[in-house]
């Protein structure tokens, strides 16, 4: 009777090692659907893991250990993005980061493998509109200048040290949040519409991020000092 259960306990646990590994080696993550924005071909977007700005039509989707085996990046619509990585980013270079190339508006399904875990995402890519009705620095109107490029320059010597006030509207859905960074250490000051911040270095920028509660699209736009 003791030897049936030992075979018994042992087949057991033969098979839940088994399931283990399967369950391990078959693990999928599914990410909430994703939207992202379609920008002009000579906007950009800030790019944290290399503190530089690269081409808002390549945004970085996700950070994975490098450490781990990257494979099987797939789009299955490649018409409107397609997916690639690059290693040697983010904190001491020890990640790699999956990036999109968006083509088109419209819908894609991604999927990459990282180490055993298989993610997917269903990805949505909407057209730039003005997240702003309106949107001024002191009595210049910026509108226009932001209608179609989320990019906008400024000479630095004519606003240095000036005190520029900060007003917009927007339409429905939309929040937005600005910052004006000044620093090359990452930091930077909220500015809430209607108030003021003042001109305090060459190339600091005035950072613009709208989101649409509703599409949930987020675009950013970006004012340069230069």
């Amino acid at each position: 009777m003791k030897k049936h259960v030992k075979k018994v306990l042992s087949l057991f646990l033969a098979l839940t090692l088994i399931f283990s590994v399967t369950t391990v080696t078959q693990a999928k993550v599914s990410v909430p659907t994703r939207v992202f924005t379609l920008y002009s071909k000579s906007s950009k977007l800030y790019d944290y893991p290399s503190s530089s700005y690269r081409p808002a039509n390549q945004p970085m989707f996700a950070m994975v250990y490098t450490g781990q085996k990257l494979s099987n990046l797939k789009s299955s619509n490649p018409s409107v993005l397609k997916i690639s990585s690059k290693k040697g980013i983010g904190l001491n270079k020890k990640y790699t980061g999956i990036y999109l190339d968006l083509k088109k508006t419209g819908t894609s399904t991604i999927s990459y493998k990282s180490g055993n875990i298989t993610t997917t995402a269903k990805i949505v890519v909407k057209k730039y509109v003005p997240p702003f009705s309106s949107i001024k620095l002191g009595k210049l109107n910026v509108t226009s200048k932001l209608k179609t490029n989320n990019i906008y320059n400024l000479s630095y010597s004519k606003y240095k040290n000036k005190n520029l006030k900060l007003s917009y509207k927007v339409p429905k859905d939309w929040t937005i949040n600005a910052f004006y960074k000044a620093s090359s250490n990452g930091l930077s000051t909220r500015i809430a519409n209607n108030k003021s911040f003042k001109v305090t270095k060459k190339n600091s920028v005035l950072s613009i991020t709208a989101y649409n509660n509703k599409t949930r699209q987020t675009e950013e736009c970006f004012i340069f000092f230069k």
